[in-house]
């Protein structure tokens, strides 16, 4: 079991990079799975972009990006049951 504060640890570790939220996304549920020894990971990436609202257009810029590693790939229901929860939280 992982801490909430962990997860923030491995985000900011990877987002200091300059790179692509899809990219960043891969890092993540790769680091998850290495520290958590399985491969049955599922990460659901928000991010704004600031270069929307800040220049230009100035529109809001969230974007989110999902990835799936083991059993979230395989098994359609725990995928969607994961994406519920996410949903309603």
């Amino acid at each position: 079991m992982l801490g909430l504060s962990k997860f923030a640890r491995i985000a900011h570790k990877f987002a200091h990079q300059l790179q692509v939220q899809e990219q960043l996304g891969m890092q993540i549920a790769d680091e998850l799975c290495r520290i958590t020894g399985t491969q049955d990971v599922a990460v659901n990436l928000n991010g704004e972009h600031h270069c929307m609202n800040s220049r230009g257009i100035r529109t809001s810029g969230t974007m989110t990006t999902f990835v799936t590693r083991g059993a979230f790939l395989g098994q359609p229901e725990i995928r969607a049951e994961f994406l519920h929860l996410v949903d309603h939280r």
